[in-house]
C-alpha cells in the first residue's frame, strides 16, 4: 500500500479549494501533469472529485505519470521487468528462460516516449515502482552516509572540498542520479525473475551462463551499478540477520530467573554460548545439499500456530549453525543470495518487519541454493562474450573522456576509478570499497564538491 498523504492539497477552506473548483476537463489536465505516483495517490485519496476524474481516465493518467516519473531509458527497462513478471518467468524451466532472454536481446522494448502504456501494465509498474522508490531512498540514505565517512577517512575537510563534507553526501539527488539508481534496481529485479534460485534443483543456469546471457549485454559501468546495489542489499540483510540474532539472545537471557534455580540459569547460558559459537567444539557440519529438515522450510508457515510464543524449536535446534562464526561464513551469504533472488517486494517486506515477524521471515527463507548475481559478477568479462568494443579499446590503451552527466554515458566517478580507461572487467574486488559509497552513481557536482576526485 502507498503511504497516506499528509497535506496533499494544502490547507482546505470551508468550501472547495481552488483545485477542486476547476472543471473536470481542467482537473484531468492537472492529473496528467503530476510528476510522481505518490503525489497522484495523495490527491485522489483527498479529493472525491479528482478520484472520479481519475477513474474515468485511469489509463491516460497512469501512463502520463509513469512517463514523468521515469526517464525514457529507465522506463524501457522497467517495462521489460514487468513483462518478465507478467510472463511468470520466475522459476520456469531452463528452455523458457533462455527463450525469454533471447527476446530481450533481439527485440528489446523501445523507449515509449509518447506511447500510452496499457492499463494492466501501468498498474503493475506503479506497484513495482513504489517498491523501487523505497529502495532508491533507502539506498541513498545508506550510501551517502558511507560517502561522508569515506571523505572523513581521507582527511577531507571544508578546506580541501568545495562543499562541507557533512553536506557533500547529502545533496538532493539529481534527476540523472535518481535515474541511475532506479535503473540498477530494475536490472536487479529483472535478474531475480530470470535467475531465481530453486533449491535442490539442477536446472539452474551457472554463474558463467548468467554472466554470458545477462551481464555481457551491458557496458561495464552499468554492471558496476548492479554490483553496487547487490553489495548494498547484502549489507542490509547482514544487519537483519544480526537483529534476529540479538532478538534470539535477548529472548534466551529473559529465561534466566532473577533468583532461584542456578542450574536453570547455567543451562540457558550454555545454550546462548552454543548459539553464538562460544567455547563450543563444532563437531558436526550441516549438510550443504539441503537434504536435512532445517534446510527446507516449506512447512514453516503451517507450523507457526503450533510454536508457543513465536518460538520455532525445529529451526532453533540449529541455532549454533545459524549464529556461530563458521555458520555465518558458510551459510549466511547463500541464504542472503536466495532472499535477493525472491525479488524487491519480498526484500522490502523483510526490511520493514520487526521482532517475531522478522524472525519468521528469515527462518522461513533461509535456504541454500545455486549460483546467483554475486557469483556471476565474479566471472571475468572476457569469459562471457566475444570480444567487444570495450575490450578492444582497453587493449589499445584508448583514453576516455567525461561527456557530462547523462544516463547513456559513464559518470566521472567510474571513469576516475578506471583512470579514464575502458574496463573489460565484470567486477573487480579492488572497487569493493568504492562501491560502498556508490561511486558509479553520482554526478560530477557531488563528486567534485566532496573532494574525492582529487585522490588518484
Amino acid at each position: 500500500m502507498l503511504e497516506s498523504p499528509k497535506h496533499p492539497l494544502g490547507e482546505v477552506s470551508e468550501g472547495k479549494n481552488n483545485l477542486e473548483k476547476l472543471s473536470p476537463e481542467l482537473q484531468a489536465l492537472v492529473l496528467v501533469q503530476i510528476s510522481s505516483i505518490q503525489t497522484l495517490y495523495s490527491i485522489i485519496r483527498a479529493s472525491p472529485q479528482y478520484y472520479q476524474v481519475f477513474r474515468d481516465l485511469k489509463e491516460r493518467v497512469l501512463s502520463a505519470v509513469l512517463h514523468r516519473s521515469l526517464l525514457p531509458e529507465v522506463l524501457s527497462d522497467a517495462l521489460f521487468t514487468i513483462e518478465a513478471s507478467c510472463s511468470n518467468i520466475r522459476g520456469s524451466n531452463r528452455e523458457s528462460i533462455l527463450c525469454f532472454i533471447g527476446r530481450f536481446k533481439t527485440d528489446p522494448i523501445p523507449s515509449p516516449t509518447t506511447k500510452t502504456i496499457p492499463l494492466p501494465t501501468s498498474i503493475s509498474l506503479c506497484q513495482l515502482h513504489h517498491t523501487v522508490d523505497f529502495f532508491v531512498r533507502d539506498f541513498s540514505r545508506n550510501i551517502t552516509t558511507a560517502m561522508d565517512h569515506c571523505c572523513l577517512s581521507l582527511g577531507l575537510t571544508q578546506e580541501s572540498a568545495t562543499t562541507p563534507v557533512s553536506r557533500a553526501g547529502h545533496l538532493p539527488l539529481s534527476t540523472v542520479e535518481e535515474g541511475r539508481i532506479q535503473r540498477a534496481f530494475y536490472h536487479l529485479e529483472l535478474y531475480a525473475h530470470l535467475f531465481f534460485i530453486k533449491p535442490n534443483e539442477n536446472e539452474e543456469l551457472s554463474a558463467v551462463e548468467q554472466a554470458r546471457l545477462f551481464l555481457a549485454e551491458f557496458p561495464s559501468w552499468q554492471i558496476d551499478e548492479l554490483a553496487c546495489v547487490s553489495d548494498y542489499l547484502l549489507r542490509r540483510l547482514g544487519a537483519v540477520f544480526d537483529e534476529v540474532e540479538n532478538d534470539f539472545v535477548a529472548k534466551e537471557l529473559g529465561k534466566v530467573p532473577k533468583d532461584g534455580d542456578s542450574k536453570c540459569a547455567t543451562e540457558v547460558a550454555e545454550g546462548i554460548n552454543d548459539a553464538v559459537g562460544i567455547n563450543k567444539e563444532e563437531s558436526k557440519e550441516p549438510a550443504v545439499n539441503g537434504e536435512e529438515d532445517w534446510e527446507h522450510g516449506e512447512d514453516d508457515d503451517d507450523n507457526d500456530d503450533d510454536s508457543p510464543d513465536g518460538v520455532y524449536p525445529d529451526r532453533w535446534e540449529i541455532a549454533d549453525v545459524f549464529f556461530s562464526q563458521s555458520g555465518k561464513l558458510s551459510y549466511h551469504r547463500p541464504y542472503m543470495q536466495y532472499m535477493i533472488s525472491l525479488g524487491l517486494p519480498f526484500l522490502r517486506q523483510l526490511l520493514e518487519a520487526n521482532g517475531e515477524e522478522r524472525t519468521r521471515l528469515v527462518l522461513a527463507h533461509a535456504k541454500f541454493g545455486g549460483d546467483f548475481l554475486s557469483d556471476a559478477l565474479e566471472v571475468p568479462r572476457e569469459q562471457t562474450a566475444a570480444t567487444d568494443q570495450e575490450s578492444i579499446d582497453s587493449f589499445l590503451g584508448v583514453k576516455l573522456e567525461f561527456c557530462g552527466d547523462n544516463l547513456g554515458e559513464p559518470n566521472e566517478g567510474w571513469l576516475w576509478s578506471n583512470s579514464f580507461s575502458p574496463s573489460s572487467r565484470s567486477n573487480d574486488r579492488h572497487h569493493g570499497r568504492m562501491r560502498e559509497w556508490g561511486y558509479v552513481f553520482w554526478d560530477s557536482t557531488r563528486l567534485r564538491s566532496s573532494g574525492i576526485l582529487n585522490f588518484r
